[in-house]
């Protein structure tokens, strides 16, 4: 775990060079997880609790004027949201700060933000951040079935048996929108695919995909940019590197059901007298003595798939409202 890294004069060399003409920032589009799954009202406690529908009612035909009419059971189970931790620090010595031509805090914050989100990212969808560390414990357990954690949507789809293999099928069209391909697996256990999160190569293999007669379905104009949708949902090409085609080729599934609540959105925090050490205790800056200062951001979030039973596949080891693409 890196404890000892900080801004320095040679890394922000870029910034104090009269050359430069205008600081070019490229666009942070770290955000698509959050806009596809489903915001819960933030939470007022480390846990909440979640009441999902088990086993669903049914109703039956009354025999007759006098027929007797029949009963039926209904039950709940608990899923939980948990939130957890996540934060990084940012020290910088005041000399750099102040012989830079641009305010460093500006161009630090917002990919302190697009870290957080590829943290967050990692580790809801493959179980680990995009640097190795494993998604919080109490993450897979609410992401997966009863007494069965899951890290993450590919290791649930996985469990689910809903990873696919695109060497399977015909063309890529098969494999995503024909019988046994993603959609249909998804369909299969009662869920409507919402959207679609493809590693970028993705983007070539769905330009090449042709109708029957040879032409292009995707790309109906070379002046125009393709609406990239499959069956009406929108697919995303995330620029932030966590899906790797090697592992994925897109992620597909009905969104709506993977929800996440804060419980506290971002805290930012400017020190000069903080101390920072590393696991073991060791003090690797000392912000007053060393004429520096950290900004802080940390933040609280939960996510969970609480996956509620319904009437095309009431068994919750197999029903999973995601499915993988693969080579």
């Amino acid at each position: 775990m890196p404890f000892n890294d900080l801004i320095t004069r040679a890394d922000s060399a870029a910034l104090s060079t009269e050359e430069v003409a205008q600081l070019q920032t490229e666009l942070v589009d770290t955000s698509y997880l959050l806009r596809l799954a489903n915001r819960l009202p933030n939470m007022s406690k480390a846990q909440t609790r979640i009441p999902v529908w088990q086993n669903l009612p049914q109703a039956y035909f009354v025999d007759g004027d006098t027929g007797l009419m029949q009963t039926s059971d209904a039950d709940w189970r608990n899923r939980f949201i948990d939130a957890e931790s996540i934060a990084v620090i940012i020290p910088i010595p005041k000399t750099v700060l102040a012989d830079s031509d641009y305010d460093l805090w500006s161009q630090v914050r917002p990919r302190m933000v697009e870290a957080l989100n590829r943290a967050i990212t990692g580790a809801v969808l493959f179980g680990q951040t995009p640097f190795g560390q494993a998604i919080p414990q109490s993450w897979a357990t609410n992401m997966g079935a009863t007494n069965t954690p899951a890290a993450g949507l590919f290791a649930g789809a996985t469990a689910a048996g809903h990873v696919l293999s695109a060497a399977n099928f015909i063309d890529l069209y098969a494999a995503i929108l024909g019988v046994g391909g993603v959609n249909a697996t998804i369909e299969a256990d009662g869920f409507l695919a919402s959207g679609h999160v493809a590693a970028i190569p993705m983007m070539s293999q769905l330009r090449d995909v042709r109708a029957a007669g040879g032409e292009l379905i995707f790309q109906q104009s070379m002046q125009q940019a393709s609406d990239y949708r499959l069956a009406g949902a929108p697919v995303f090409f995330p620029q932030d590197g966590v899906m790797n085609p090697a592992v994925a080729w897109m992620i597909s599934g009905q969104w709506s059901k993977l929800v996440w609540a804060f419980r506290q959105d971002m805290e930012w925090e400017i020190s000069t007298e903080a101390t920072i050490t590393d696991a073991s205790g060791k003090t690797v800056f000392n912000l007053f003595q060393q004429h520096m200062v950290g900004l802080k951001v940390h933040m609280r979030i939960g996510f969970a798939l609480p996956n509620p039973g319904n009437f095309v596949n009431p068994t919750e080891a197999t029903r999973f409202p995601f499915a993988v693409l693969t080579a």
